[in-house]
């Protein structure tokens, strides 16, 4: 598990852009000030799909996730979810799954996380 933090952009905009900082690597830098994840769509019940880009270098990076809060969603929940990300405009052929199976069950670590939410079961990044 990695622990980060979160924080809206401007909350008063109501755009669900968010500024999410991980424990330092060498490839950590400052968040930008219109955020670094933008949450493009969700039913916060069942699913998000969360999006980023990231500049190093001279090269853009996008980052994709499709969040969802169970572990092997339906085949039907899948589709949607992916005629949702075609909708954006966005790749869905780099999109692999999450392996969730060894993972522990919400009981054990409801003490570790104060609100529940969903695990990744799909990512992927892809260069532009």
């Amino acid at each position: 598990m990695v622990d980060g933090t979160a924080r809206l952009i401007e909350p008063l905009k109501r755009q669900a852009k968010l500024g999410v900082v991980f424990p330092a690597t060498r490839f950590s830098r400052p968040v930008p000030d219109d955020g670094n994840y933008w949450v493009l769509d969700t039913d916060y019940t069942n699913y998000s799909i969360v999006w980023s880009c990231e500049n190093f270098n001279d090269k853009s990076f996008q980052f994709l996730w499709h969040l969802n809060r169970r572990r092997q969603p339906s085949q039907s929940a899948l589709a949607f979810v992916g005629h949702r990300i075609d909708s954006f405009g966005l790749e869905r052929k780099f999109l692999q799954t999450a392996e969730q199976r060894n993972c522990p069950e919400s009981s054990e670590t409801s003490s570790m996380r104060p609100v529940r939410q969903p695990s990744p079961t799909r990512s992927s990044y892809y260069g532009k």
